[in-house]
């Protein structure tokens, strides 16, 4: 199974402003291994091959904030993503929302901005 364009763009995102080198790490080498489409977003479960030590979660660590999703014909009213992590610290699900009733998990014309 492989990332939408939407989802690697959206785990790119969330990576590069990440300022924990062990969650960049989890990124760098996750892959997706489930995706469930709810017709107004997707749950995509994650699984990483780093598997160093896991983050010390606060109940505020999880989940960790997206982009916002704009300008996309196939998501007409934008939409939101969020990664959860386990309990262990370890990256587990990509969550993507979109802001209407309208939602294309093949999107590729798109823009994220905080």
């Amino acid at each position: 199974m492989d990332f939408t364009e939407l989802e690697r763009a959206l785990i790119d995102w969330i990576s590069t402003r990440t300022n924990d080198p062990r969650l960049q790490r989890q990124f760098s080498s996750c892959r997706p291994v489930q995706r469930k489409l709810t017709g107004v977003g997707s749950f995509t479960q994650l699984v990483t091959s780093h598997r160093g030590p896991g983050l010390e979660l606060n109940p505020s660590d999880s989940p960790v904030d997206g982009p916002w999703i704009h300008d996309c014909e196939s998501i007409p009213h934008g939409g939101s993503a969020l990664v959860f992590l386990d309990e262990f610290g370890y990256i587990d699900t990509l969550e993507i929302a979109s802001n209407g009733d309208r939602f294309d998990w093949r999107a590729t014309n798109f823009v994220l901005h905080d």
